[in-house]
Formats: C-alpha cells, structure tokens, sequence
C-alpha cells in the first residue's frame, strides 16, 4: 500500500484474507501508531464482538479488503456466503 493510503485508514474497516482468499480477520483501523504500523480492533467473525486489538505492519496489510463502512464489510461478507 503507498503511505498516503496507508496514513489515510483511520476508521475504515477490513478484511484481512489469505492467498487463496479466505477471510482470516475482520476489524477496524484505530491509528496509525507510527508510520507503516497500525493499531487494529479485530472482531470475532462468527458473533462480531470485539476481540483483541493488535498492531499490523502496512506491508501485511497487501492483501487486505479495505472498506470505508462497517456496512460495506458486512455487505461483500455476505455476498461470499452465498
């Protein structure tokens, strides 16, 4: 991801997925703690209540499904359970 969108996630919501495009983590970004790294909320996929928070490196976050809503996310998950 280039720097700007990267400093520019706060608030936004994501899917993280793995390389065949399975949904691993749901959450939202908190801040940009320092450049390249972010403070994430992850939510349990199965109830949506908050887990754990942690801190992902940008370069991890390549493959990642970045939406500006909550509702957007929820929107593409349940297109892929169809």
């Amino acid at each position: 991801m280039s720097r700007s969108v990267v400093a520019s996630l706060t608030e936004k919501w994501f899917h993280s997925v793995d390389k065949s495009g399975a949904v691993e983590w749901k959450g939202q970004f908190l801040e940009l703690v320092s450049p390249g790294l972010y403070l994430v909320q992850l939510y349990e996929l199965a109830t949506d209540t908050p887990t754990e928070q942690l801190l992902v490196p940008a370069v991890e976050m390549r493959f990642w499904k970045v939406y500006g809503t909550r509702e957007e996310m929820e929107k593409w998950a349940q297109t892929q359970k169809k």
